[in-house]
């Protein structure tokens, strides 16, 4: 609301500065000197300054106005489009946003970060690596790391194994 009083202000200042302009119209009668002359010119630049200072902040107020709409919209549309989502565990203590419709599936739709989804933000987790039962996936917008259970089924290892026989191992 700052910008407003400021605008207010300016506002009044015009008017007072168009109150001296008309009085001192009103007190011309026949020879108007040049003192007088001179200083009905500097109430009126006064004015004009003014009027100019007035238009730049109405200008700068519609501007932050139309920022605060659109800002508005945004986070409007983000609300509706929330309802969409539902936060899923992927593994002890980590938690991710999904998209409901793609909820359960193996995949589908990706995981959204729950930090920057809570600021309104939409980031997407994206894999950073994988172990036997985990994958990585981090968010790089906020740096956020959650590590998802995998399951790959089996795990068989392979190894090498000495079918010789030796003295040695004895």
């Amino acid at each position: 609301m700052g910008i407003l009083n400021d605008g207010l202000s300016v506002f009044g200042g015009m008017v007072s500065a168009a109150k001296t302009v008309r009085d001192g119209i009103r007190k011309l009668s026949g020879e108007v000197d040049q003192e007088m002359r001179n200083s009905l010119n500097i109430q009126i630049g006064d004015l004009i300054d003014a009027m100019q200072e007035m238009r730049e902040r109405y200008t700068s107020l519609l501007d932050r106005l139309r920022e605060v709409e659109a800002e508005n919209r945004k986070l409007r549309d983000f609300e509706i489009e929330k309802e969409d989502y539902i936060l899923e565990q992927l593994a002890p203590d980590a938690f991710a946003y999904v998209d409901k419709a793609h909820r359960g599936a193996k995949s589908g739709a990706p995981y959204l970060c729950c930090h920057c989804f809570e600021r309104k933000v939409k980031s997407v987790l994206q894999f950073e690596d994988h172990a036997a039962h985990t994958d990585k996936l981090k968010c790089h917008a906020c740096g956020s790391v959650v590590h998802k259970a995998a399951d790959r089924g089996q795990t068989v290892m392979i190894g090498r194994v000495n079918n010789r026989w030796s003295m040695d191992d004895f």
